[in-house]
């Protein structure tokens, strides 16, 4: 081989540019199986969507798609690595891509799953929260949330083993009391007389509200299927239509431990 013939070769800008896009090519494809890989461990190019932006920094995944075939975005983060979230996750986007389907809702609105997390810690848990937006057509979406919790050894824990630490007549006492209190406060801004929360729950709207209130309180795992606990608070968890109608939001019960010991 004439080794001195190649050291003397010049390439042309053109072979040069090819060269270069194919080197980038080359590093887009890498990067995006490595994304794959890394962030998730599943696969979304089975639910087909069109990925903007995969990325993985401080410890964040983040999964963002766009499918033009049923107008559907996709937005979602957890925390890098934890595989159990990452499962989470992408099984609530596979149901919310087979809710919306091949031809999707085709408006202006675009069908949308957000699912951003935050964290919360006890002195005997660890715990990831996420509040999930879902729009699949229709009037409005609804939120929903799931809290994964972990023990100090990184055990999970379902709730109703959490909820078994603490008296539950006590939990749904004070439950029903916070959405008393928080309903009233509610309605005030829209009532045009002076009237105290006694008297407003001896009306016939009160009444009626207290009933939904009522059931939405009772100690039952439907009720009580999202909580976690937040340094000396348990957090309980009021979905949308679960105590009060659907326009006055989801809602968070922050109980002090100390008061619902067994």
């Amino acid at each position: 081989m004439n080794i001195e013939k190649y050291k003397t070769l010049k390439l042309s800008p053109k072979v040069t540019l090819v060269t270069l896009l194919t080197l980038l090519a080359i590093i887009a494809v890498s990067s995006i199986i490595y994304y794959n890989k890394v962030a998730s461990g599943l696969s979304a190019s089975s639910m087909n969507l069109t990925p903007i932006v995969a990325k993985v920094q401080a410890g964040v995944a983040e999964v963002n798609y766009f499918a033009t075939t049923s107008n559907a975005q996709v937005l979602a983060r957890y925390p890098k690595g934890d595989k159990v979230a990452a499962d989470y996750i992408y099984n609530q986007i596979g149901t919310f891509i087979e809710e919306v389907g091949d031809s999707g809702h085709m408006s202006s609105a675009p069908n949308q799953f957000i699912a951003p997390f935050s964290t919360s810690t006890s002195s005997n848990t660890k715990t990831i929260i996420f509040k999930i937006y879902k729009y699949t057509g229709g009037a409005h979406g609804m939120v929903y949330t799931k809290a994964i919790i972990r023990d100090v050894n990184a055990n999970i824990i379902e709730v109703k083993d959490l909820l078994s630490r603490y008296d539950m007549n006590k939990i749904a006492v004070r439950v029903e009391q916070d959405l008393k209190e928080a309903y009233f406060e509610i309605v005030m801004k829209d009532l045009k007389r002076d009237i105290n929360m006694e008297e407003f729950y001896k009306s016939d709207e009160g009444e009626s509200a207290l009933k939904w209130i009522s059931e939405g309180s009772i100690a039952t795992s439907t009720n009580y299927s999202v909580a976690w606990e937040d340094g000396d608070n348990l957090n309980v968890y009021i979905s949308q239509y679960q105590a009060w109608p659907y326009a006055y939001g989801d809602y968070i019960v922050s109980i002090p431990i100390s008061q619902i010991r067994k």
